[in-house]
């Protein structure tokens, strides 16, 4: 796996509980951190001197959404290069090329159970995202 540092910024404890657990028996080397909110992701970006491999969004948050997020993220030249995932519940197309237009790399479906999520991780942590390489994915 390439991805050594992950950061997950969605609202739902129980959402970071579940992605956090996997993601740690995938891999106990790799450092997933948990954020509730964008603005916390944001303040903690700026504040950090290392950033993520890999970032996976929530959209539907209050305060600032995760479309608000993204679209500031990528105007930030230290940051472009960050893949974002969109990990969401919406399986709305618009919501699936908003993502795709301002930057996503990929959009995951937040899945059922967490053996789905486990599996869709282990698949999801052996891609490869680099930004410009317009290679979005859809993954189901």
């Amino acid at each position: 796996m390439q991805y050594t540092s992950i950061l997950l910024i969605d609202d739902d404890n129980d959402d970071r509980f579940f992605f956090k657990t996997a993601v740690s028996e995938l891999d106990e080397r790799i450092k997933c951190d948990t954020l509730n909110s964008a603005i916390d992701a944001l303040n903690s970006l700026k504040r950090s001197p290392a950033l993520p491999h890999l970032i996976f969004l929530d959209l539907n948050m209050p305060m600032m959404s995760g479309f608000e997020f993204l679209k500031l993220l990528k105007s930030e030249p230290r940051y472009a290069a960050i893949p974002v995932i969109i990990y969401s519940t919406s399986s709305n197309p618009d919501d699936v090329q908003k993502a795709k237009h301002l930057g996503a790399s990929a959009y995951f479906c937040k899945p059922s159970s967490y053996i789905d999520l486990y599996e869709k991780l282990t698949k999801i942590l052996d891609m490869d995202f680099r930004v410009g390489e317009n290679n979005y994915q859809l993954l189901r």
